[in-house]
């Protein structure tokens, strides 16, 4: 069965060098809860007692993404959550605490799309793309003494945006949502990657 994939990259929106990490078999899951603000409801008592009702709907704010992987990944780690990543030395030391900023990356997730039976390769008719295009996070919390066997989880916040480069008063979404074709996902080239 194949299994989502996942294209992460820094935010090109920081001019910063785009590093792209692709996640495949080491991904147990990707999970794309919603932030939803709930609806309120304010009443307002006049002055000869009426109780005006206003009511305010639920708003969408954005996902919070949680990538759960079966090993530690320290180029994803350093994407993510900052730091500094030694690639000679194989050694990564976490952000300090006066760094308060966290990189922003996007990422790009390609989940497959079921024609009909079981979920086997036969039957992929298609693939469900989401960028979520502007993401800050933070490795979660694994005791040490289950890293033997536990997973490693990166929780996620992706939020609304602006692009001070284009235009600073224009507020773009979260994320967004596309289906492909077979054809469509093939030209990509991601297998290949």
């Amino acid at each position: 069965m194949p299994k989502p994939r996942a294209n992460f990259a820094k935010n090109p929106l920081k001019n910063e060098k785009t590093l792209t990490h692709l996640l495949n078999d080491e991904t147990i899951s990707i999970g794309l809860t919603k932030d939803i603000k709930d609806k309120e409801e304010i009443d307002i008592e006049g002055a000869k007692g009426t109780i005006t009702r206003m009511i305010i709907g639920a708003t969408l704010q954005g996902l919070s993404p949680v990538v759960t992987l079966k090993e530690k990944d320290y180029f994803l780690l350093e994407l993510i959550q900052g730091g500094c990543l030694d690639r000679d030395a194989g050694t990564y030391d976490p952000p300090l605490s006066s760094e308060s900023n966290h990189p922003s990356f996007y990422a790009e997730i390609y989940s497959p799309i079921y024609s009909s039976g079981s979920n086997k390769l036969l039957n992929v008719a298609g693939y469900e793309k989401i960028l979520l295009r502007s993401m800050i996070g933070m490795e979660g919390d694994v005791p040490i003494e289950a890293k033997a066997w536990a997973q490693y989880a990166f929780n996620l916040t992706a939020t609304e945006y602006t692009d001070k480069t284009v235009d600073p008063e224009v507020i773009y979404p979260a994320y967004q949502e596309a289906t492909l074709t077979l054809e469509q996902f093939d030209a990509l080239r991601l297998k290949a990657i």
